[in-house]
């Protein structure tokens, strides 16, 4: 929509990142998120944001969203004299909208990457490339976190079934399951010593 975005775009297309993951890595400009949100969230009720660029990344079986918004100086910052405005001070400045706007994208799951003149340095592409590798390694984090956590539930639950003789040890995968992994009415005790899935 601006010859800035333009630009933007085609720093995008030259990370290292955006090398590395290939077509595993798609680049949308443009993006209508608001109405994307509305549609996997009918109570969403905020404004049809539309996003300068969604970065979909796909990693293994997750899929992750970084929205990079860039930030013009006329239209997303509050009215002061720009010689007031500097790398160190600029996130102060940002208009509520954008903040707002920021808040509810990320309420979503989504992380947001601000680019502006203030923050792009001499080299946008190694600038572009490093942030949205920051941003990734959290979200990556994140994912294993919550199937550490997953896993930690599950074997939580297992043992406490165990004392409670509501799950068992198979004797061929020392997996600890619920009875019913078990249950065979042909048996004496009603249950095999080996579970289904080692059986079959």
């Amino acid at each position: 929509k601006s010859p800035m975005e333009a630009k933007v775009l085609n720093w995008l297309t030259k990370t290292a990142i955006k090398n590395e993951f290939g077509q595993r890595m798609e680049i949308i400009p443009q993006f209508p998120l608001g109405e994307f949100l509305k549609k996997i969230d009918p109570s969403y009720n905020h404004p049809a944001y539309k996003v300068d660029f969604l970065l979909r990344i796909k990693d293994k079986e997750n899929t992750h969203h970084i929205i990079v918004e860039y930030d013009g100086f006329e239209h997303h910052f509050d009215k002061v004299k720009s010689s007031e405005i500097h790398e160190f001070n600029w996130e102060n400045h940002l208009n509520e909208n954008d903040i707002e706007r920021e808040k509810v994208m990320e309420s979503y799951g989504d992380r947001m990457l601000r680019i502006n003149r203030f923050n792009m340095g001499h080299n946008p592409i190694a600038e572009l490339n490093r942030r949205i590798n920051i941003l990734l390694e959290e979200m990556l984090s994140n994912v294993e976190h919550e199937l550490l956590e997953s896993i930690k539930r599950s074997s939580e639950e297992a043992l406490l079934g165990i004392k409670d003789k509501t799950h068992k040890i198979c004797s061929k995968c020392g997996t600890p399951k619920p009875m019913s992994a078990f249950a065979d009415k042909r048996t004496k005790s009603g249950y095999r010593r080996i579970c289904y899935d080692c059986k079959k």
